[in-house]
């Protein structure tokens, strides 16, 4: 064979591999994962934008803003985005004036997938194969609780309660509910048997209860916002902040009309709340019911991070700019701090 013959070969066979490497059908696009960190979910301006989703890696502190976005050629998710959980290798995200559920892949939030038909969506709560959503429904008082099909992505059964569910947890293999009132009023939370969604307790805690928390033992901390009427504030409630054991009030303690949000340590040791204009907390050790301020600020949402042991307190700032996300010691030190996208709502812990 010539040495003519043989470099040619070598010259067409490098063209080849040269086009074969521009070819697009044969790149693989990268692609990002979202592991071990915090979600941070932005509901977006009320009525004319749409949420959005952020990232804080816990292992470089580096974060990323509007990953959903991100990782579907700008797709956005809706109004209003209100919260985020994981279930099943996917994350299902709340899309509360949309009327529906986003399900996106829990890693990458790649688009899987919309659940629609769930008016006013509020908060998640999963154990083994069983996801529930509560909803406001179309009035904001005529609500329920939505168990949500994960292998087909669809409603499973609907559980009526009327008066806006809010908050939602699993304790002892029970699911608890704080009946908020939406925009009305009410004062149950009500204990449901997952087995055949029926109701088999109502426990009148305060008026228009929140969210909940849970403790290693599984009894339940709920913080009510108390009732206020706009037209006449002499009308108006204080809240609470109730334990609830073995499906029993252990005790309760009043709080300032208003007060909002509940989180909880890793230890067990501090119940965080949001009231008068301030992030408090209360040592769960104490003899006496006495917050202490960790800072004064109109937090739009608290969160605990049990893995860091890490307060987080939302700044909504304005509610039509990005905000700020504090993270907080044990300590009340503060420690770090980022920016986030309109109005942060909601955080969620992955890892």
């Amino acid at each position: 064979m010539s040495k003519n013959l043989i470099w040619g070969l070598l010259t067409i066979a490098l063209l080849i591999t040269a086009c074969g490497d521009d070819d697009p059908d044969n790149t693989t696009p990268d692609v990002i994962a979202y592991g071990n960190g915090t979600i941070v979910v932005n509901q977006g301006i009320f009525n004319s934008g749409t949420g959005s989703l952020d990232f804080r890696d816990r292992n470089s502190g580096e974060v990323s803003q509007n990953i959903y976005a991100d990782a579907n050629d700008g797709a956005v998710l809706g109004n209003v985005v209100q919260s985020v959980i994981e279930h099943k290798g996917n994350s299902y995200i709340a899309v509360n004036n949309g009327g529906k559920i986003v399900v996106a892949n829990e890693e990458t939030f790649t688009y899987i997938d919309t659940i629609g038909g769930i008016d006013q969506s509020r908060y998640f709560a999963s154990s083994g194969d069983k996801l529930y959503v509560t909803s406001w429904g179309n009035t904001g008082t005529n609500g329920g609780i939505y168990e949500i099909n994960s292998s087909s992505n669809s409603i499973a059964d609907f559980i009526d309660t009327g008066n806006g569910p809010e908050g939602i947890l699993f304790a002892d293999d029970l699911l608890y509910v704080a009946k908020g009132g939406g925009f009305g009023r009410d004062s149950l939370v009500l204990i449901i048997d997952p087995s055949d969604n029926s109701i088999v307790e109502s426990l009148v805690v305060g008026d228009n209860p929140q969210l909940m928390v849970k403790d290693d033992q599984d009894d339940v901390y709920v913080i009510c916002r108390g009732f206020t009427d706009f037209v006449d504030p002499t009308n108006n409630t204080n809240g609470k902040i109730v334990k609830i054991s073995n499906q029993e009030i252990e005790w309760s303690y009043e709080v300032p009309n208003g007060s909002s949000n509940l989180t909880i340590d890793r230890d067990n040791e501090f119940l965080y709340f949001v009231s008068l204009g301030s992030v408090v907390k209360q040592d769960m050790n104490a003899t006496t019911f006495n917050p202490t301020t960790i800072r004064t600020l109109f937090a739009y949402a608290l969160g605990f991070d049990h893995e860091d042991d890490v307060l987080y307190i939302a700044d909504a700032k304005d509610f039509s700019s990005a905000g700020t996300a504090y993270m907080y010691s044990t300590n009340d030190v503060a420690i770090d701090s980022f920016t986030t996208g309109i109005i942060p709502g909601y955080f969620y812990f992955k890892g």
